[in-house]
């Protein structure tokens, strides 16, 4: 849990991402936003009684690495769009295109090979279709080990 709190707190404080999920932060305190906009399990969006945007999550443990030292992880961050919601409001937003794309795109920006305590990399990001009115892009990370020289090394953002 200690994982989904880290990275929760990111998000919450990244502006762009609470006015794409239409979060009025000057109402709306972080215990407001957890479990109503950013929810630390994988979500159903069959259970919302009114349409919106959300962001569901979930750290799954892989196997040790080789060194046994750290514990790789995998994160799968789903931002979730009613169909309602997918164009972006020209007064909120001064960019256009989905809100599903634009959420996910400030995902990956501050997450991808950025030290949160553990260094991420992006290894999965696909859009689907998930029931008659939701829309998903599923994002899916892992953590790097850090004492792994053959981890660590980066050319030109390639590893």
């Amino acid at each position: 849990m200690i994982y989904k709190r880290k990275l929760i707190s990111f998000i919450i404080n990244n502006t762009n991402i609470l006015q794409a999920l239409g979060i009025d932060i000057s109402t709306e305190s972080e215990e407001d936003i957890v479990y109503k906009y950013i929810f630390p399990y994988l979500k159903n969006p069959n259970t919302q009684l009114i349409s919106k945007s959300f962001i569901t999550m979930e750290v799954d443990s892989e196997i040790m690495s080789s060194n046994k030292i750290y514990k790789d992880f995998i994160v799968t961050i789903c931002v979730i769009c009613h169909d309602e919601e997918m164009k972006f409001k020209d007064e909120v937003m001064e960019i256009g295109g989905t809100r599903l794309d634009y959420i996910s795109g400030e995902i990956v920006n501050m997450f991808n090979w950025e030290n949160i305590g553990f260094t991420l990399e992006l290894q999965k990001d696909s859009g689907s279709i998930l029931n008659d009115s939701y829309f998903i892009r599923e994002l899916v990370f892992k953590t790097i080990s850090a004492n792994s020289m053959s981890n660590g090394v980066k050319i030109n953002g390639i590893r």
